[in-house]
């Protein structure tokens, strides 16, 4: 309804950092009384989500009684963000190794948290790759700042080829675009320094035919997925015996010393000294690497 004198009433925002409004006073004359007048959203650089904010009205100055001494109902407005929460996650620098060898990747945010985010760093499997730190946070003043994860190669002792492993980056925060973001992974492999092979020691000494007893001791050099059966043969059971003919290898035992023993046998032939071979048939087991 068109005054029969000027209107005018103050108006405030509850959040200016969200919204202004065009001037702290409005004023309808009897001409411009139709005429919208304007709040406005202000772009605040940060990721914030959106903000709701409140225009207030106080009470209204006018000669003309119909609006004189009025108030008008708050106005509930949303300023809508436009500020995407992202995380930037860098490839593994380069592949990690059973020496201990490292490679690093960087993560940054995208823009600025009105909160901390907390990013939680973890490896698919730490027998073959350990990270730290295991956990990183950014706030309002570090957002656009490079922080580093170390990842580190881990020794099995198995020949187990080169293994891929997966680094999973999880954010959380009381942002929601940030809280419900989708975790981000970076891949790599653990280069192996293994191979399986089988160690047999020099013999201890001579047997004689006192019964003297030489001893051979075997291991393997990776630690076997499955038991390892090593058979032995002499050329000549009239001098010599070995005991056990078949040694097994376990998982447990591969690195302990697994013994061959050889004892002298008399033959009551005065025939010298005899020179006899000990043959070692190839390992059997489930164990494809063996």
């Amino acid at each position: 309804m068109a005054p029969t004198s000027s209107v005018s009433f103050p108006v405030t925002s509850s959040d200016t950092t969200e919204g202004t409004v065009s001037t702290s006073t409005l004023s309808f004359s009897t001409d411009n009384w139709s005429t919208a007048q304007t709040v406005y959203g202000v772009d605040d650089t940060l990721s914030d989500d959106n903000q709701a904010f409140s225009v207030t009205f106080g009470p209204v100055t006018s000669s003309d009684v119909n609006y004189a001494g009025k108030n008008s109902d708050d106005v509930s407005v949303t300023n809508v963000d436009n500020e995407t929460a992202s995380i930037t996650v860098s490839a593994l620098s380069c592949n990690t190794t059973e020496m201990g060898g490292t490679a690093t990747f960087t993560v940054v945010l995208g823009s600025q948290p009105t909160s901390d985010v907390s990013i939680a760093v973890s490896s698919s499997d730490t027998s073959e790759a350990t990270i730290s730190p295991s956990s990183l946070t950014f706030d309002s003043s570090n957002y656009s700042t490079l922080q580093t994860v170390t990842v580190t190669g881990v020794d099995d002792f198995y020949d187990d080829d080169n293994v891929s492993y997966t680094i999973t980056v999880d954010p959380s925060s009381s942002i929601a675009s940030y809280n419900t973001m989708t975790s981000s992974t970076v891949t790599g492999y653990n280069i192996d320094n293994d191979t399986a092979a089988i160690t047999v020691g020099a013999k201890s000494g001579n047997t004689s035919e006192f019964g003297t007893t030489a001893t051979i001791n075997v291991t393997l050099a990776t630690i076997p997925t499955a038991n390892v059966s090593i058979v032995v043969t002499d050329n000549d059971s009239t001098e010599v015996s070995i005991t056990p003919t078949t040694l097994t290898i376990t998982p447990s035992t591969w690195n302990t010393t697994n013994q061959f023993t050889l004892t002298g046998q008399d033959d009551s032939d005065n025939d010298g000294n005899i020179t006899f071979s000990i043959s070692f048939d190839n390992a059997t087991s489930t164990d494809s690497k063996v």
